[in-house]
């Protein structure tokens, strides 16, 4: 609880930290540049597949994999599936913005997270959309921006038909940004970068704790 309180409070510092920076973007009470996303780059709607395709292996981000994070940078634990051709542009390059387009749950609509696949060959499934930017905008700014919760009711998201929630490339194409000078925007990354350093590290912490209490819960109860 300590471990989980104090990743709380870190993601609460830096909530605070981009609201007193850039204030509330969903009204853009700062009077920042406003540029349409679909300026900032360009969308892809994600990869189809059958389960019974069989050709190469690749790995597929799907709406699963979207947890509580902003950031993928390791792919042991995303799945694996089996194509005849993956298409270059359905692949993943460092510092895309993956999306979720589409999900009964509409918590998971609108989700979104940035990807380094390096070396790794990373598709994406129909589910999702893929942003890759085309001018100069800090990512850690952009998704800061995209998944604070103001801005994300107001712009984001939409309700078509019961039970499920969708958003499109046309939604997400028309988001107001906002676009601070790029100065503040790579002061804000630093400070962004040290925050999730630090939460790695307790995450790690959390993480060797609870195995430490399966061990002993198997060993006295088992």
């Amino acid at each position: 609880d300590g471990y989980k309180a104090q990743i709380a409070d870190l993601d609460a510092l830096a909530q605070s930290i981009f609201h007193n920076t850039f204030g509330n973007v969903a009204i853009n009470d700062k009077c920042w540049n406003i540029i349409p996303m679909g300026q900032l780059g360009n969308f892809k709607n994600g990869l189809n597949y059958s389960k019974e395709e069989r050709g190469k292996s690749v790995k597929i981000i799907g709406v699963g994999d979207f947890h509580c994070i902003k950031c993928i940078s390791s792919f042991d634990n995303i799945s694996y599936i089996e194509v005849e051709d993956t298409p270059q542009e359905y692949l993943l390059h460092n510092e895309d913005i993956i999306f979720v387009r589409s999900n009964g749950n509409k918590n998971l609509v609108g989700r979104c997270l940035e990807v380094f696949p390096n070396n790794t060959e990373v598709t994406f499934s129909g589910f999702c959309i893929r942003f890759r930017k085309s001018v100069e905008i800090i990512n850690k700014y952009l998704i800061s921006l995209l998944t604070d919760i103001e801005f994300k009711n107001t712009h984001i998201l939409k309700s078509n038909g019961i039970g499920i929630q969708n958003i499109n490339q046309k939604l997400l194409s028309s988001l107001p940004i906002p676009v601070p000078p790029i100065d503040i925007q790579k002061k804000y990354a630093i400070q962004v970068e040290a925050i999730e350093k630090q939460k790695e590290l307790i995450r790690q912490q959390l993480t060797d704790a609870e195995t430490l209490m399966a061990e002993r819960m198997q060993y006295y109860f088992s």
